[in-house]
Protein backbone atom coordinates (compact mmCIF):
# COMPACT_ATOMS: atom_id res chain seq x y z
CA UNK A 1 0.00 0.00 0.00
CA UNK A 2 3.03 2.05 0.87
CA UNK A 3 4.40 1.52 -2.24
CA UNK A 4 1.04 2.64 -4.32
CA UNK A 5 0.59 5.95 -2.22
CA UNK A 6 4.32 6.77 -2.99
CA UNK A 7 4.19 5.58 -6.70
CA UNK A 8 0.90 8.14 -6.66
CA UNK A 9 2.89 11.13 -5.11
CA UNK A 10 5.58 10.66 -7.19
CA UNK A 11 3.63 10.74 -10.15
CA UNK A 12 1.48 13.79 -9.06
CA UNK A 13 4.49 15.87 -8.15
CA UNK A 14 6.22 14.71 -11.62
CA UNK A 15 2.80 16.46 -13.32
CA UNK A 16 2.60 19.36 -11.19
CA UNK A 17 6.16 19.65 -11.81
CA UNK A 18 5.95 19.38 -15.72
CA UNK A 19 2.56 21.74 -16.06
CA UNK A 20 4.18 24.45 -13.85
CA UNK A 21 6.89 24.76 -16.70
CA UNK A 22 4.56 25.78 -19.72
CA UNK A 23 2.70 28.44 -19.73
CA UNK A 24 -0.21 29.88 -22.30
CA UNK A 25 -0.58 33.37 -23.37
CA UNK A 26 -3.38 35.34 -25.37
CA UNK A 27 -4.28 38.57 -27.13
CA UNK A 28 -7.01 39.07 -24.35
CA UNK A 29 -6.02 42.53 -24.42
CA UNK A 30 -5.69 43.41 -27.95
CA UNK A 31 -5.43 46.83 -27.42
CA UNK A 32 -1.24 46.40 -26.67
CA UNK A 33 -0.62 44.26 -29.61
CA UNK A 34 0.01 45.17 -33.48
CA UNK A 35 0.98 43.59 -36.37
CA UNK A 36 2.04 45.75 -38.84
CA UNK A 37 3.34 45.39 -42.50
CA UNK A 38 6.11 47.24 -44.87
CA UNK A 39 7.21 46.68 -48.46
CA UNK A 40 9.50 48.91 -50.30
CA UNK A 41 7.46 50.73 -53.40
CA UNK A 42 9.97 51.60 -56.40
CA UNK A 43 13.22 52.86 -55.60
CA UNK A 44 12.74 55.67 -53.44
CA UNK A 45 9.75 54.81 -51.00
CA UNK A 46 8.54 52.35 -48.01
CA UNK A 47 4.93 51.49 -47.55
CA UNK A 48 3.32 50.74 -44.35
CA UNK A 49 -0.40 49.40 -42.84
CA UNK A 50 -1.47 47.20 -40.43
CA UNK A 51 -3.92 44.53 -39.93
CA UNK A 52 -6.80 45.39 -37.30
CA UNK A 53 -8.03 41.90 -36.33
CA UNK A 54 -5.73 38.93 -35.42
CA UNK A 55 -5.04 36.36 -32.78
CA UNK A 56 -2.06 34.28 -31.28
CA UNK A 57 -1.44 32.06 -28.41
CA UNK A 58 1.82 31.51 -27.02
CA UNK A 59 2.71 28.43 -25.12
CA UNK A 60 5.88 28.99 -23.73
CA UNK A 61 7.94 26.19 -21.65
CA UNK A 62 9.89 27.89 -19.47
CA UNK A 63 12.16 25.02 -18.27
CA UNK A 64 12.74 24.27 -22.53
CA UNK A 65 11.90 26.88 -25.00
CA UNK A 66 12.45 24.70 -28.77
CA UNK A 67 9.03 22.78 -26.62
CA UNK A 68 7.31 25.88 -26.92
CA UNK A 69 4.30 26.69 -29.64
CA UNK A 70 3.20 29.79 -31.61
CA UNK A 71 0.22 30.03 -34.00
CA UNK A 72 -0.88 33.46 -35.04
CA UNK A 73 -3.90 34.06 -37.59
CA UNK A 74 -4.33 37.50 -39.00
CA UNK A 75 -7.47 38.55 -40.38
CA UNK A 76 -6.27 39.44 -43.87
CA UNK A 77 -9.79 41.54 -44.99
CA UNK A 78 -8.68 43.59 -41.98
CA UNK A 79 -6.03 45.66 -43.76
CA UNK A 80 -5.66 48.92 -43.27
CA UNK A 81 -2.97 50.97 -45.04
CA UNK A 82 -4.72 54.66 -44.41
CA UNK A 83 -5.87 54.42 -47.74
CA UNK A 84 -9.64 53.30 -49.31
CA UNK A 85 -7.99 52.69 -53.12
CA UNK A 86 -4.69 51.14 -51.50
CA UNK A 87 -6.99 48.75 -49.15
CA UNK A 88 -8.48 47.72 -52.33
CA UNK A 89 -5.52 47.08 -54.20
CA UNK A 90 -4.12 45.12 -51.35
CA UNK A 91 -6.90 43.19 -50.53
CA UNK A 92 -7.99 42.71 -54.36
CA UNK A 93 -7.25 39.51 -56.31
CA UNK A 94 -4.26 40.68 -57.41
CA UNK A 95 -2.61 41.03 -54.50
CA UNK A 96 -3.80 39.20 -50.80
CA UNK A 97 -7.21 37.96 -52.55
CA UNK A 98 -9.14 38.45 -49.43
CA UNK A 99 -12.36 37.14 -50.48
CA UNK A 100 -10.81 33.75 -51.51
CA UNK A 101 -8.21 33.94 -48.65
CA UNK A 102 -9.44 35.78 -45.98
CA UNK A 103 -7.01 34.57 -43.59
CA UNK A 104 -3.02 34.77 -43.20
CA UNK A 105 -1.41 32.13 -40.90
CA UNK A 106 1.68 30.89 -38.91
CA UNK A 107 2.45 27.86 -36.53
CA UNK A 108 5.63 27.03 -35.79
CA UNK A 109 7.66 24.23 -35.83
CA UNK A 110 10.83 24.53 -34.17
CA UNK A 111 11.69 27.47 -31.28
CA UNK A 112 15.45 28.18 -30.57
CA UNK A 113 16.63 30.01 -27.88
CA UNK A 114 19.01 32.68 -29.37
CA UNK A 115 19.81 34.17 -25.57
CA UNK A 116 18.60 36.53 -23.17
CA UNK A 117 15.01 35.40 -23.84
CA UNK A 118 15.22 36.25 -27.35
CA UNK A 119 14.17 33.28 -29.77
CA UNK A 120 14.45 32.19 -33.60
CA UNK A 121 11.07 30.54 -34.38
CA UNK A 122 10.89 28.83 -37.75
CA UNK A 123 7.28 27.78 -38.55
CA UNK A 124 4.51 27.73 -41.83
CA UNK A 125 3.71 31.10 -43.22
CA UNK A 126 0.37 30.51 -45.08
CA UNK A 127 -0.80 33.00 -47.16
CA UNK A 128 -3.31 32.91 -50.33
CA UNK A 129 -3.70 29.34 -49.37
CA UNK A 130 0.19 28.63 -49.93
CA UNK A 131 2.20 27.20 -46.89
CA UNK A 132 6.02 28.29 -47.11
CA UNK A 133 8.44 27.93 -44.32
CA UNK A 134 9.48 30.81 -43.08
CA UNK A 135 11.90 32.14 -39.75
CA UNK A 136 10.77 35.27 -37.53
CA UNK A 137 13.31 36.95 -34.94
CA UNK A 138 11.64 37.33 -31.72
CA UNK A 139 12.96 39.75 -29.43
CA UNK A 140 11.79 39.38 -25.19
CA UNK A 141 10.59 42.52 -23.86
CA UNK A 142 9.45 41.50 -21.01
CA UNK A 143 6.78 40.15 -18.50
CA UNK A 144 5.21 41.04 -15.16
CA UNK A 145 1.87 41.93 -13.11
CA UNK A 146 -0.03 44.01 -15.34
CA UNK A 147 -2.40 46.76 -14.10
CA UNK A 148 -4.91 44.91 -13.07
CA UNK A 149 -3.16 41.99 -11.64
CA UNK A 150 -3.02 40.10 -15.05
CA UNK A 151 0.53 38.41 -15.73
CA UNK A 152 1.72 39.59 -18.93
CA UNK A 153 4.74 38.75 -21.35
CA UNK A 154 6.36 40.83 -24.46
CA UNK A 155 7.66 40.12 -27.31
CA UNK A 156 8.50 42.14 -31.05
CA UNK A 157 8.85 39.86 -33.76
CA UNK A 158 9.81 40.43 -37.42
CA UNK A 159 9.26 38.31 -40.44
CA UNK A 160 10.37 38.87 -44.02
CA UNK A 161 9.07 36.49 -46.68
CA UNK A 162 9.32 36.63 -50.78
CA UNK A 163 6.12 37.74 -51.88
CA UNK A 164 6.05 35.43 -54.92
CA UNK A 165 6.48 32.79 -52.87
CA UNK A 166 3.15 33.31 -52.48
CA UNK A 167 1.82 33.46 -55.74
CA UNK A 168 1.94 37.36 -55.22
CA UNK A 169 3.13 38.73 -58.78
CA UNK A 170 1.31 41.88 -59.41
CA UNK A 171 3.34 44.74 -60.13
CA UNK A 172 6.69 43.68 -59.97
CA UNK A 173 9.34 45.59 -60.26
CA UNK A 174 7.01 48.27 -58.89
CA UNK A 175 6.50 46.82 -55.32
CA UNK A 176 9.49 45.26 -53.66
CA UNK A 177 9.09 41.25 -53.64
CA UNK A 178 10.42 41.02 -49.97
CA UNK A 179 7.56 41.80 -47.19
CA UNK A 180 8.05 42.08 -43.55
CA UNK A 181 5.33 41.57 -40.87
CA UNK A 182 6.37 43.40 -37.76
CA UNK A 183 4.57 41.84 -34.95
CA UNK A 184 4.83 43.42 -31.48
CA UNK A 185 2.48 41.66 -28.94
CA UNK A 186 1.15 42.08 -24.80
CA UNK A 187 0.13 38.20 -24.20
CA UNK A 188 -2.05 37.51 -21.57
CA UNK A 189 -1.11 34.47 -19.51
CA UNK A 190 -4.53 31.81 -19.08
Amino acid sequence: MNYFRGLLVAIFVTVSFASAQTETYTNADPIRSFVYYQVDYGNFGREMGRFNTFDYTIVRDTADPSKSTIEFNVDATSMDSGVDQRNQDITGPDFLNVAEFPTISFKSTSVTDVGDGNLEVTGDLTVRGTSQPVTATVEYIGEGEGSQGEYRVGYYAEMTFNRQDFGIDWLTGVIGDEITLLISVSGIRQ
